[in-house]
């Protein structure tokens, strides 16, 4: 998860948001470049994990507090490396049918695909599923937070090994729903820029920047996972 998340805010912020950078690499070795990929599928390789990598962490506290004892220590390998692999292979097909290249649109460098079909169906793919995981993960911790809610008032009266347990899993869970915040908030103004056409880039941006500084409770969310 920490590897996405500095490949994430290297490509965000140094490949798509500093042109020096594009014109560097444009002026040395040209439109068709082995760096191209950078602010496209690869770009989108670390967006796309990150968010995967936010749902599979949900997930496991999901599993922990409302249907305990469901995630093994296979499955939580298993998952890992289908996200890596499935992510990897997914990114790789995509730069092959369409390999990435620099241009100048209206006097800026901007980074594109060989077919504007593929870029545009890539596009909204993330799109998507940037707003999807977003809604589904707001469902998610609302049934784990009325779980939490709901199991805090048979504690009463319990052990202290209960009370104890029941304390770390809702430190974890809003830990855990820091980043999803942010990504509901990221949800939110994907589908109002694309899908309702509403210029947010300036809340986008406060998004962004707010996610790159999530690594501490990052580290202690996945820390936190429970091998039954």
């Amino acid at each position: 998860m920490g590897i996405s998340d500095i490949g994430n805010t290297f490509m965000m912020y140094l490949m798509l948001r500093t042109q020096y950078f594009r014109e560097l690499i444009y002026n040395h070795l040209g439109p068709q470049n082995a760096f191209s990929f950078l602010c496209t599928t690869g770009y989108q390789f670390f967006n796309d994990t990150q968010k995967y990598f936010i749902a599979i962490i949900a997930l496991n506290r999901f599993t922990v507090v409302v249907l305990p004892k469901l995630w093994k220590n296979k499955v939580c390998v298993l998952v890992i490396f289908a996200i890596y692999t499935v992510n990897i292979a997914f990114n790789v097909v995509i730069e092959i049918v369409a390999p990435s290249l620099m241009r100048l649109e209206e006097g800026r460098l901007v980074c594109r695909m060989a077919s504007q079909t593929v870029y545009d169906g890539h596009l909204q793919f993330n799109i998507y599923l940037t707003i999807s995981s977003g809604v589904s993960l707001c469902c998610l911790y609302a049934v784990i937070i009325a779980s939490l809610i709901w199991n805090r008032k048979k504690l009463r009266g319990s052990s202290v090994q209960n009370t104890r347990f029941y304390n770390i899993e809702f430190k974890l869970t809003l830990c855990v729903l820091f980043h999803v915040f942010f990504l509901a908030v990221d949800a939110f103004s994907t589908a109002m820029m694309f899908v309702i056409r509403f210029k947010v880039t300036y809340c986008s941006n406060c998004v962004d920047f707010r996610e790159c500084f999530r690594n501490t409770s990052l580290q202690l969310s996945t820390s936190s996972f429970r091998i039954f």
